[in-house]
């Protein structure tokens, strides 16, 4: 490694350690948010920050009051006492403008897919595995708080704000052409309201080279991450539910043929027979 890349990889370490933010996720979940995440962990940008104002985090109602009564100053407090260096995904992501007004040296990472339409696959097999089979078709964020499920309205609310509120792969109609409105429209948004010089619109197939370009980083001798562990492990839970259902829907099945294998067999009948006239006789 020359000198140049030595002192690049030390900036990010002195960044990390200063506990300056300096990097922005603009980009929506499901265009490779965690992947993101940790290769600005790799690059010496801090710990990975992306599952921290999941509920019950103090950052998630931060976030909550952020984006129902726009008071910043909980979240921004939540992310500076974090000490993080990087931030992305849900909610942090749609405070990009907000966190680079008030942080004007870090620099705007945009995730995107290849189309509005790959990556509304992605988002809605998510929502799918998630709660498919927990909550009616037609459901939406704001009837978690008739169910006094705050946390969960909070963590769902960033999707009603990109105008994504699906909670299944199969919702009403119209909500599929909404979701992708909604997906270009964001990533529209950032790219208006964030300088060219201070953002990268960035697709995680492209690996390295282009993000090291950008935050001006040695290329790492490590393969660029493709973490999908979430949806996988999302998956593997549904695979073991559905096992689960069938193997108690089979035990079902077997204790129903042999009630009526005993029902049917003339021994059973000409006991039951007698008790039945047993009972009879009692009761007279």
């Amino acid at each position: 490694m020359t000198a140049a890349k030595w002192r690049g990889l030390l900036a990010a370490l002195l960044v990390a350690a200063a506990a300056q933010l300096q990097v922005i996720g603009a980009g929506l979940p499901r265009t490779g948010t965690e992947s993101l995440a940790e290769a600005l962990t790799l690059l010496g940008y801090g710990w990975n920050t992306h599952a921290f104002c999941n509920p019950p985090r103090k950052c998630q109602e931060a976030a909550c009051i952020w984006m129902e009564q726009g008071n910043f100053t909980p979240l921004l407090e939540a992310v500076v006492d974090a000490k993080m260096g990087f931030v992305v995904d849900s909610p942090l992501f749609l405070a990009f403008r907000e966190f680079a007004e008030h942080f004007p040296e870090a620099k705007v990472v945009l995730t995107v897919r290849d189309d509005s339409s790959t990556w509304y696959r992605s988002f809605a097999e998510m929502q799918q595995l998630i709660f498919g089979d927990e909550l009616p078709r037609g459901f939406t964020t704001p009837e978690f708080l008739r169910r006094n499920d705050t946390w969960m309205y909070c963590d769902m609310l960033p999707h009603v704000k990109f105008d994504c509120d699906i909670y299944t792969d199969d919702p009403p109609p119209g909500m599929v052409a909404r979701c992708k409105r909604g997906y270009e429209s964001h990533n529209l948004k950032v790219q208006q309201a964030i300088p060219k010089e201070r953002l990268l619109v960035f697709n995680v197939k492209d690996g390295w080279e282009p993000l090291c370009s950008f935050l001006g980083l040695p290329v790492p001798s490590v393969p660029f991450p493709r973490n999908n562990e979430y949806v996988k492990v999302l998956k593997e839970r549904k695979l073991r539910q559905r096992r689960n259902r069938a193997w108690w829907f089979m035990a079902r099945v077997c204790l129903a043929m042999v009630l009526l294998a005993l029902l049917a067999s003339k021994r059973v009948r000409g006991w039951l027979r007698r008790a039945i006239f047993a009972k009879k006789e009692a009761l007279e």
